[in-house]
């Protein structure tokens, strides 16, 4: 299938897709005041370009405008008020640089699973980014972003899942454009966007044990499932003071439901404190 297409949007966007989906966030927000992605306001028109290989392998071109703005916080209550555990105020969220944006921007998208629940197969995204330039506008940089991601089934009831996400810029790039790591589906033994940078590289890996289909008979706990994981990565400036230079590396251990997953996870590295952190997920972490 070839598709070609217009808009024209007014919307609230942000880069963290990659972490943490909208429905899973808006639950942490609507009933916690846990709230893990950055928003700004966008506005523009674009054109694209999409062809689709046998729903494997996704391609697409994209030439858009768009004049970015902050978005400061106007919401401060949640379902449950002040009471169990949601008594934290929802974080500020950060000014961007505004302005007006021209750019081009290509993705390349291969899913070799034969579905999302597969247990099996490769998953691979590629996206370059050009903005300013001949193109004009307020910013002028460029971006190029490569997630690559095993999913391999390991024996019995057992599966290891694997990721190495890797990005780097070219120019200034603007403060909404960074790469950020630290917390959910990226480095879970540190707190929420603990290293940013204009170039940043991460690897997790986790192994998970299906309790009930391993050990059968023996496994007291039904639909429960445990893992390990391991995650190191880190974010840096190409220029200037560099900033998270060194690797930094969490482990901890997870356990699983059908739609329940919850990490303990911690650093490994000696300059930093041995503090446990939790994180709960509806969904598979990557």
């Amino acid at each position: 299938m070839v598709a070609l297409g217009f808009e024209l949007h007014g919307l609230t966007n942000t880069q963290d897709n990659w972490r943490i989906d909208e429905i899973e966030n808006s639950i942490f927000a609507f009933l916690l005041r846990r709230d893990f992605r950055d928003y700004y306001r966008r506005e523009g028109v674009s054109t694209y370009i999409f062809r689709d290989f046998d729903r494997m392998v996704e391609v697409r071109g994209q030439v858009g405008v768009d004049v970015f703005e902050s978005m400061s916080n106007s919401v401060s209550w949640n379902l449950f008020g002040d009471r169990w555990g949601s008594r934290m105020n929802f974080r500020p969220n950060p000014e961007i640089e505004a302005g007006q944006m021209r750019n081009v921007m290509g993705t390349l998208q291969l899913d070799s699973r034969a579905s999302q629940r597969s247990r099996q197969g490769w998953r691979l995204m590629a996206q370059a980014e050009k903005a300013g330039g001949i193109l004009g506008g307020d910013f002028d940089f460029e971006r190029y972003i490569l997630d690559v991601r095993r999913y391999q089934y390991a024996g019995r009831g057992t599966q290891l899942n694997l990721r190495v996400r890797a990005g780097t810029g070219r120019g200034r790039v603007p403060v909404q454009f960074l790469y950020r790591l630290g917390g959910p589906s990226s480095l879970r033994g540190y707190g929420l966007n603990a290293y940013e940078g204009d170039r940043m590289v991460l690897f997790n890996a986790i192994y998970w044990v299906d309790g009930e289909a391993h050990f059968r008979d023996d496994w007291p706990l039904d639909d429960v499932g445990i893992g390990v994981f391991f995650d190191a990565g880190k974010a840096w400036f190409s220029d200037g003071e560099p900033v998270g230079t060194r690797v930094v590396t969490s482990a901890g251990f997870g356990l699983k439901t059908d739609n329940l997953r919850v990490f303990f996870a911690r650093p490994l590295d000696a300059n930093d404190p041995v503090d446990w952190r939790v994180w709960v997920r509806f969904r598979r972490a990557f």
